[in-house]
């Protein structure tokens, strides 16, 4: 169970690590590069493979329900940041498709805050869930 703990700890920092990544693919896209490898790396790594990881851990380390479904609302926040791309170019509007690099700029504080932060005081200070709290 601690193992599934830390390991959720390490796939947080994976993220915020993979998207400053995702910032420099989306760079060379930008500027004449290959967008595709932003696409994909967004698409598989960012948007798929963390999220399925962070539910998981947060189950298995039986972190409790908000931190499993924290880690799902990773997966939703994505699944819209994503969706602005297309919805946006559907309704040929470019602010809809602004808020792509805008909810990917705000997912890294979503992580840290009520994924990592919560996840790290459990793995350093047992389950804080079920602490009491002292005056």
């Amino acid at each position: 169970m601690m193992t599934s703990r830390r390991v959720h700890v390490a796939v947080c920092w994976v993220y915020i690590v993979s998207l400053v990544v995702q910032f420099l693919l989306a760079g060379i896209g930008v500027m004449g590069g290959d967008i595709d490898l932003h696409m994909a790396f967004g698409g598989l790594v960012l948007h798929l493979l963390i999220p399925f990881l962070l539910i998981v851990t947060a189950a298995i380390g039986r972190m409790g329900w908000a931190q499993v479904g924290w880690s799902f609302g990773l997966f939703v926040l994505l699944t819209l940041q994503i969706a602005m791309v297309g919805i946006g170019g559907d309704m040929d509007n470019n602010v809809v498709q602004g808020l792509h690099p805008a909810l990917a700029l705000l997912s890294w504080p979503y992580v840290y805050f009520m994924v990592l932060a919560p996840a790290r005081a459990m793995v350093g200070h047992g389950d804080v869930s079920r602490q009491r709290v002292r005056a």
